[in-house]
């Protein structure tokens, strides 16, 4: 399936590049427990805008945006 967060690598990245939750949270304009509970989801809550504000927020290359916001999961 497409479309599936990599939660761990975007969580090291934002650790590498000291990004907070809640600095991510305002970049978002969204409040924490709408962060935690998208990333539960793996990802499929945010939308494409919000997917650009955080690969903007933490400047992101193409491949990483990819390989963070674009993985394939296999059941």
């Amino acid at each position: 399936m497409f479309g599936v967060c990599n939660t761990e690598a975007l969580a090291k990245i934002m650790e590498q590049k000291r990004i907070s939750i809640q600095d991510m949270c305002n970049a978002l304009n969204i409040n924490k427990s709408t962060y935690y509970r998208k990333l539960q989801e793996h990802g499929r809550g945010f939308t494409v805008e919000e997917i650009q504000k955080i690969s903007n927020t933490l400047e992101l290359s193409a491949d990483q945006k990819l390989s963070i916001f674009f993985t394939e999961t296999v059941a």
